[in-house]
């Protein structure tokens, strides 16, 4: 291609002539960029679902209190399931920052190249993973509040929904602990 990029791949990457093109494009991006991406990822992520969890949970938890009292102190539960969707996030990442290490060769190392892009999909996984896991708690946990506002019965019955919603973040976390199990760039971590 004589280093000229066709205009058509410009806007259709995925053609079979700009596939080459574009796979030299990432391969001169550092490996480290990728991983503390997906490290980024994974804390940026998960604490924008919790945030946005509390608010939803939050703001119906503040209104439904006025109307019944009662219920401010036993649903604070919703909060408390939201939070651990921020702490989830937060020891993915602890685990996937010892997973890299400094060497000089490191940029140019097949291994290295692969720890960056499965550290960058595990943050990514775990991220994208605990965004949703955090909605829908504080969906979940605004409706909890709403109804048991209303009815005293209902609050054991959606709380166990609100459980399964919260074991949607720890299935992020545990496929983002299988993703970056075998990364290692420039010596970090272990590649057993």
């Amino acid at each position: 291609m004589d280093g000229v990029v066709p205009v058509h791949c410009l806007w259709r990457w995925f053609l079979p002539d700009c596939l080459e093109l574009f796979g030299d494009l990432f391969g001169q991006i550092s490996p480290y960029w990728f991983a503390y991406v997906g490290v980024a990822f994974a804390i940026g992520l998960s604490v924008l679902g919790a945030a946005w969890g509390i608010f939803v949970t939050g703001s119906s938890l503040v209104g439904a209190s006025i109307h019944a009292p009662r219920i401010t102190s036993k649903n604070l539960v919703s909060v408390i399931f939201c939070e651990a969707v921020a702490i989830y996030g937060i020891i993915v990442a602890i685990v996937m920052a010892t997973r890299i290490g400094y060497s000089a060769h490191a940029e140019t190392d097949t291994v290295t190249k692969y720890g960056g892009y499965a550290l960058f999909a595990a943050g990514l996984v775990v991220g994208l993973s605990n965004l949703f896991c955090g909605l829908s708690i504080g969906v979940t946990g605004s409706s909890c509040a709403l109804a048991d506002a209303q009815d005293a019965t209902l609050f054991v019955k959606l709380l166990i929904v609100e459980i399964f919603a919260s074991a949607l973040g720890l299935f992020g976390v545990i496929a983002g602990i299988i993703i970056s199990s075998k990364a290692s760039l420039g010596g970090g971590g272990s590649n057993g």
